[in-house]
């Protein structure tokens, strides 16, 4: 994994991620004079792109097998959401513990959905790209020479 590209894509997925913020803010209060986002929140954003820009990287290296490259992006991406924008809204917001949990359960059983559906998509196309086994094909020209 190459450090520039991960911080390459940090850095995209941060302009993303803060333009979002601002265009979310700007919808809800109606006007740019009233758009107004702390400080902060722009490196919680740019703390989370990085590690969202690490946990893609690690996901594209293909040498490790779907299911545990997905579980090692949920790994990281999960508790990066609850440490840069679940937790710190939750403490404005009077969250309780219930709600910070029920929102990291949802979120793992939306991961673990994703991954299932991602398995079954890579073994999918396994399976179209490799055609019929040795076994199978050698059947074939059997029946072949027979006829």
């Amino acid at each position: 994994m190459d450090f520039k590209k991960i911080a390459l894509h940090g850095c995209m997925w941060y302009t993303v991620l803060s333009l979002l913020v601002l265009f979310v803010n700007l919808a809800i209060k109606g006007n740019f004079s009233d758009v107004y986002v702390e400080p902060l929140w722009f490196l919680r954003i740019f703390a989370f792109s990085v590690l969202f820009a690490l946990a893609n990287g690690l996901y594209a290296n293909k040498g490790v097998r779907p299911l545990l490259r997905a579980f090692l992006h949920a790994v990281i991406v999960i508790p990066a959401l609850l440490v840069f924008f679940v937790l710190p809204y939750a403490k404005k917001a009077g969250m309780t513990f219930t709600g910070g949990f029920l929102f990291f359960l949802i979120v793992t059983i939306l991961y673990s959905i994703a991954a299932v559906v991602l398995y079954f998509t890579i073994l999918k196309k396994k399976l179209i790209q490799t055609g019929p086994s040795e076994a199978e094909r050698s059947e074939q020209g059997r029946r072949g020479r027979r006829k």
